[in-house]
């Protein structure tokens, strides 16, 4: 049985996101996001998924703010993402979620999240991991469908487009194929 990784701050959002997960047929571990160490044996999560921090609260100067918001949403889940490297199977998924800022928290870059992610998973030697970003925290069912994902095998690729001549089909699934590694390593 896979077995899945669960943090983030907000328990309902856990317990949510671990009933999905449990009910596609992973063994599911829960971890608020604070909570350190996390441990665990090396090499044994299928699937990771990390749920948004919550942003602070916009009070005070705006420099004090942005500190806040930089240190809370994207310090804080890089350092957790480090933690858990280790943990992460080599061919391990990793599914990082965001929230809608509420103005006038900015919102999250999905890409530069995703970069960031793989270059810390890289340092771990995680460099087959599959990292995805859903933005605007989707609904459990739909983050169990990123983190049941698989890439694509070849054979599957001619499916999609039976009626296309060689050359076409070749260009079609190429652009698909590099598309899709691009965003869904």
């Amino acid at each position: 049985m896979p077995t899945a990784l669960v943090t983030g701050p907000i328990v309902e959002r856990l317990s949510d996101m671990g009933i999905a997960l449990k009910s596609a047929g992973f063994d599911v571990v829960t971890a608020a996001a604070d909570a350190r160490p996390i441990t665990g044996e090396v090499n044994s999560v299928d699937c990771y998924v990390q749920l948004p921090p919550e942003p602070p609260h916009h009070g005070g100067d705006g420099l004090g703010w942005a500190r806040e918001v930089v240190g809370q949403t994207l310090l804080a889940r890089f350092d957790l993402t480090a933690q858990i490297a280790p943990l992460l199977l080599p061919q391990a998924k990793v599914v990082l979620l965001t929230n809608r800022p509420a103005p006038p928290a900015p919102s999250s870059d999905a890409g530069m999240l995703r970069v960031l992610t793989m270059a810390i998973l890289a340092d771990n030697h995680r460099e087959n991991v599959r990292v995805s970003v859903v933005e605007d925290f989707a609904s459990p069912a739909e983050i169990v469908r990123f983190a049941s994902s698989k890439v694509p095998t070849w054979s599957e690729y001619a499916d999609m487009a039976p009626d296309l001549g060689f050359a076409d089909w070749r260009n079609e699934i190429t652009c698909l194929r590099s598309s899709h590694r691009d965003w869904d390593r």
